[in-house]
């Protein structure tokens, strides 16, 4: 039986040739390398300097690489003019909090039951524990989105990854 490896590589170098790059914006932290890339198509949230207090929200239909800008579907603004950026409307935490609230129920109705079989219901301990997961997951869904404020800690970058081919 002949090894399969051969034939996977000749497989896996013409797949290669069918490749698409892509643009992306690129979100690095100055002095770190971990980068947060910003694909074609996210939602993204802007601030800009002609309006400093108002979050400009739209999907990301294209970006240029010789303005330096982000393409928007009614709008194009260059990467100089952004101010700050958050990628979601709610914070990661706000699911969290939301599944802490719902798991508060859960010995309410395990305590119910069992009240309805044993009578006496301990109430004092039932609130404490279920009244302060509730309040524990209400905080956490206030939380606010994590922002970044371009300038000397963060800085916005417009990619090109497209594949081209060698000119001869």
């Amino acid at each position: 039986m002949p090894s399969k490896f051969p034939l996977l590589l000749i497989l896996f170098l013409v797949s290669t040739l069918f490749l698409n790059g892509q643009k992306l914006l690129q979100l690095e932290k100055v002095g770190k390398y971990k980068v947060e890339k910003i694909y074609l198509g996210e939602p993204l949230f802007v601030k800009t300097v002609q309006n400093p207090d108002t979050w400009y929200e739209s999907v990301i239909e294209d970006v240029s690489i010789e303005a330096n800008a982000i393409i928007f579907p009614n709008r194009i603004i260059p990467l100089e003019d952004i101010v700050a950026i958050k990628r979601y409307r709610k914070s990661g935490m706000h699911g969290y909090g939301r599944s802490l609230q719902y798991s508060a129920l859960g010995p309410i109705v395990y305590e119910g039951i069992y009240g309805l079989v044993n009578p006496p219901i301990e109430w004092k301990s039932l609130a404490y524990f279920s009244g302060g997961s509730f309040l524990l997951g209400s905080l956490m869904r206030l939380i606010p989105p994590r922002q970044y404020k371009m300038g000397k800690k963060y800085r916005l970058r417009v990619l090109d990854l497209t594949f081209y081919k060698p000119t001869p």
